[in-house]
């Protein structure tokens, strides 16, 4: 059964009325959910499925009217809900594995069902399943290594119990079975890998393998705080900021430091305008005093570590921190600004003149300029856009501001055009486009001196 996205007003309702007699507070709670839904957006994301949504009402309702923070807590809960407290619910039957031993069952099964030959990771909503044979078969073996050989004969009756009454695995027909729902086998895995194969987890974090992320999000999210915190700071210096931000949104709160250190490196790409309003000043206070402050500056601007939206929130926080004193910011902003300085250009064939001591490219930033100041750039290229010499793409105003200061090593000596001069310089035929442009008179005097000879 499929309700309405961000929860049916209707269905919670009822719900609510069930187990609040009173109707004016059972509408009250009603109208309080569906507000904490809207807010939680990530937990709205599952209420259009009918088990998940009634969960997530059971949960607000025994929680004195709260969510849980995160995603992973909700899961959580539901997976205590269903594991444990229905079984004292419905004691019926004399189960061989105590709610513990179900969860790690679950664990193996889950992650061995997304590590399968045949999950590739292209359709994130597609339930994964296996013939009923095969999870017979590695109940058995589970329950011969955890209980005993005795154990094994309750094989088929703990299948049942696992989908018709406590409702983690649903038969989809065919005798194929697989988790009553996405979101919980990814729960299940993520709650594996942390468990049994925290090694595993850290490759796979910085693999990335296809279809998994949301898996990794929920990983990290059970992790120890203190181990969370560690490749939350590793993941940054190697400017995978939103991948690390992904993390923390699955983790609720951490460490306040972080919390504003991630979204203010995540502030430039233009899908995360809300974090905008995060300063570099309420970054550098954050930093301040902290010992992970020289390795994250290091990591950010190391070249093989570089993205470009990252790096320019790295820069204004660096001039941020330089500004307060602090020599490793100071060190690397020099490194920085000295680089293109390496690579001479020749200014009378690069530039024209366009007036008013304003001169322009005469064509566009290539690819391999771009890829100067940041390498991962080429990783991004394609069909529009293959070649060295062909103009780069897919870069945002503020990575093409912070080219045109890294270009004049940190001065004003370079800038983008304005509209006007972008105009007047497509009204000479030698000019087919431009990035930068320079107000500088020595360049104005070497220019008007070759042109005399």
């Amino acid at each position: 059964m499929r309700v309405r996205q961000g929860g049916d007003p209707t269905f919670i309702g009822q719900w609510q009325a069930l187990r609040e007699p009173d109707a004016k507070k059972a509408e009250e709670k009603t109208a309080k959910l569906l507000k904490a839904l809207k807010e939680k957006e990530r937990i709205a994301k599952l209420a259009p499925n009918a088990l998940l949504l009634t969960m997530i009402v059971r949960e607000h309702f025994s929680g004195g009217g709260s969510l849980p923070d995160t995603r992973a807590q909700l899961y959580a809960k539901c997976s205590e809900t269903l594991l444990k407290g229905w079984i004292e619910a419905k004691d019926d039957y004399a189960s061989p594995l105590d709610s513990g031993q179900k969860e790690k069952f679950l664990g193996r099964l889950a992650y061995s069902l997304q590590d399968s030959d045949a999950f590739d990771g292209s359709d994130e909503e597609v339930a994964l399943t296996l013939p009923r044979v095969k999870l017979e078969k590695e109940l058995r073996a589970f329950l011969k290594e955890e209980v005993g050989p005795q154990a094994t004969n309750k094989t088929v009756g703990l299948v049942e119990r696992l989908s018709a009454k406590d409702a983690m695995l649903v038969n989809y027909g065919n005798d194929q079975f697989g988790f009553v729902h996405r979101t919980f086998q990814e729960y299940f895995a993520a709650w594996h890998l942390v468990q049994e194969e925290p090694a595993r987890l850290r490759e796979m974090v910085f693999e990335e393998p296809p279809g998994w992320n949301e898996t990794l999000y929920l990983a990290v999210a059970q992790m120890l705080e203190a181990d969370r915190r560690k490749l939350l700071v590793e993941l940054v210096e190697r400017s995978r900021v939103l991948f690390a931000l992904a993390c923390l949104e699955s983790s609720g709160k951490q460490a306040q430091w972080l919390q504003t250190l991630i979204p203010f490196l995540a502030r430039r790409y233009w899908e995360h305008r809300e974090h905008r309003g995060i300063t570099a000043a309420d970054c550098a206070a954050a930093l301040d005093g902290r010992r992970e402050t020289k390795g994250i500056l290091e990591g950010l601007f190391r070249l093989e570590n570089r993205q470009g939206p990252v790096l320019v929130a790295a820069v204004e926080l660096a001039e941020e921190l330089a500004r307060n004193g602090d020599a490793t910011a100071r060190a690397e902003l020099a490194k920085f600004w000295a680089e293109a300085a390496t690579y001479p250009e020749d200014w009378l064939d690069a530039m024209v003149p366009v007036g008013d001591g304003v001169f322009l490219d005469k064509y566009l930033v290539t690819n391999v300029k771009f890829e100067r100041m940041v390498p991962g750039r080429r990783a991004q290229r394609d069909e529009y856009s293959s070649d060295d010499l062909q103009p780069v793409i897919y870069v945002n105003r503020y990575e093409a501001e912070l080219y045109c200061r890294w270009r004049g090593g940190g001065s004003g000596r370079y800038r983008l055009p304005s509209e006007e001069e972008w105009l007047r310089g497509w009204g000479d035929g030698g000019i087919r486009g431009a990035m930068v442009s320079t107000r500088q008179g020595a360049i104005r005097a070497k220019v008007a001196v070759e042109r005399r000879v």
